[in-house]
Order: C-alpha cells, then structure tokens, then sequence
C-alpha cells in the first residue's frame, strides 16, 4: 500500500493540503540517499518553497491531516513520515 492509498482509505482525501505535503514529504525523504540525516525543517522548507507557503503551514497541515484519520497511531510528523517512506522504499 503506499501512502496514498492509506490516506484515502483513513479519510484523509485531497480536500486537505496536508494531503499532498505529506505525499510530497515521502518523496523527499525517500530520494534521500542518508535518512538518518533528515531535518524534518529541510523538509518543510522543501514544501513550502514548491507550494509557495511558509513552513509553519506546512508543518500545520500535515498535523492537522494526520490527526483526522481514522487509525491514527502516529506521535508526529515525522513519525508518519518517515514510516512511510520507509514502507514504500520496501516495496520499490
């Protein structure tokens, strides 16, 4: 499954800009060659810079998207994001 799909099914839908921040996030942190050196700040700046906002909202939204899904056994941003880009590096 990848991120996507997950969100999806959990109720988080396209309607959320958190929605797309965070597929963008796993796409940075998964064409990162030492992930252990990921600052989720990096990331947000990242984001923000093609979405044209600022990093506070980025970062607000991801949370804000995170915290409505149904299942939400993530403690922060970068848990979840780091989760699945881990889970989809698996399966590429």
């Amino acid at each position: 499954m990848e991120v996507k799909e997950y969100l999806m099914q959990n109720g988080v839908g396209g309607e959320y800009s958190g929605y797309h921040y965070i597929i963008e996030g796993v796409q940075i942190i998964k064409s990162t060659a030492n992930k252990t050196k990921v600052k989720m700040m990096a990331v947000y700046r990242q984001i923000a810079k093609k979405y044209e906002t600022t990093t506070s909202r980025v970062e607000r939204a991801i949370r804000h998207a995170i915290s409505k899904l149904k299942f939400n056994k993530y403690n922060t941003n970068s848990h979840f994001l780091f989760y699945w880009a881990e889970v989809e590096d698996v399966k590429a």
